[in-house]
């Protein structure tokens, strides 16, 4: 019995090596050009929906502001904040004529929060492309040169950006690289663009560039209006729908804070995570239970069976490879891993609890 387990243990373990070494070697990066590139001169409209949002909007519109290629315009969508939100954008609004400040309306029935704000900004935008960003994103100056490079070379209709994240608390810790550590270890990020395979989609809301035309013909956000996991539900449908389209990593060019804390780690974590696998509950939980298996147990069993600690150091090869390609802590994620793999083995559960029984609760509003 220990035998087929080590056995298929190590067979899992090494397809995902390969997958992750392919990754390191062509996962495609937002690189900071440093060179005189041209943008495609089309109209860019930067996009932001905001809730709750006095921590981080100011910084947020002051990288888009201090962007290296003209921006044609910036709406912020005031999605009915209780705090100083509207207010700090609209004292930056008054220094800047391209930036635009207006107040979300009342979300309606069969909605998600941020699939409305988004709707109600792209109704709004006359730009060419838009660039849909969180306010907890940061951008390197040539960040928008450098997506709209990537537009130029290779032509997708969208391009996600999964952000460099960065990490403060130790509860941060816990939780935020396991998105990483899960797109990297089991899907190729190229085939997001090379593949036809709908299934072989990621993509991040915290920063979409989109052609509008396409946008717009494809049914905008409300044909996803009431997905939670808008961002891969999008890609999902222009990828069905034959479009090109592409999804990389922020590298040194884009980064992001998501949480400040543990809780709201693990509650923004459970949101997404049963969702945006679209499998029953049930196969979820088997999923999770597989991966706890082969990602935790060896680390038990290799103080009873020294045969384990050679997928132990398959385990340990592929942190490193993924920390370092995702510009993370190499030395913090090898000695969290055990307890990692543990808080995404109950974020798992929670997550299929709460999206079952619709109590999933978002910036103090039901989804």
């Amino acid at each position: 019995m220990v035998q087929i387990l080590i056995l298929t243990t190590a067979i899992f373990l090494l397809i995902s090596l390969v997958v992750i070494i392919i990754n390191f070697f062509t996962a495609p990066l937002l690189k900071n050009l440093t060179d005189d590139q041209q943008h495609t001169g089309k109209k860019i409209s930067v996009l932001i929906p905001a809730r709750n949002e006095e921590h981080n909007i100011g910084k947020c519109l002051a990288y888009v502001l201090n962007q290296d290629v003209n921006i044609y315009e910036i709406i912020v969508l005031d999605d009915q904040s209780s705090d100083n939100t509207k207010n700090i954008v609209s004292d930056i609004a008054a220094e800047h004529s391209n930036l635009k400040l207006v107040d979300g309306e009342p979300l309606p029935k069969n909605w998600i929060g941020k699939t409305w704000a988004c709707e109600q900004l792209g109704r709004i935008a006359k730009g060419d492309l838009l660039l849909f960003i969180d306010a907890d994103v940061e951008m390197k100056p040539r960040a928008v040169r450098s997506a709209l490079h990537l537009l130029n070379k290779y032509e997708p209709v969208m391009l996600s950006c999964f952000p460099t994240q960065k990490l403060k608390y130790f509860g941060e810790w816990m939780i935020v690289p396991l998105m990483n550590w899960l797109l990297l270890s089991f899907l190729p990020l190229k085939s997001v663009y090379s593949s036809k395979n709908n299934s072989l989609a990621a993509a991040n809301g915290q920063f979409i560039l989109v052609d509008r035309k396409t946008y717009i013909n494809m049914g905008s956000h409300e044909r996803v209006s009431s997905q939670i996991v808008e961002d891969m539900e999008l890609i999902r449908n222009y990828k069905s729908a034959g479009l090109k389209v592409m999804t990389v990593l922020g590298n040194n060019t884009v980064y992001c804070r998501m949480y400040n804390s543990f809780s709201d780690a693990f509650n923004g974590f459970s949101k997404n995570f049963f969702t945006g696998f679209r499998i029953s509950a049930t196969g979820f939980i088997i999923l999770i239970l597989v991966l706890f298996t082969i990602y935790f147990v060896p680390y038990i069993f290799v103080f009873m069976d020294v045969r384990f600690l050679w997928l132990v150091l398959i385990i340990i090869l592929s942190r490193i490879v993924i920390s370092v390609l995702s510009n993370q802590s190499v030395l913090l994620n090898l000695l969290l891993h055990p307890l990692q793999i543990l808080i995404m083995l109950l974020t798992g559960i929670y997550s299929v609890i709460v999206n079952k029984r619709k109590r999933i609760v978002w910036k103090e509003r039901p989804l």
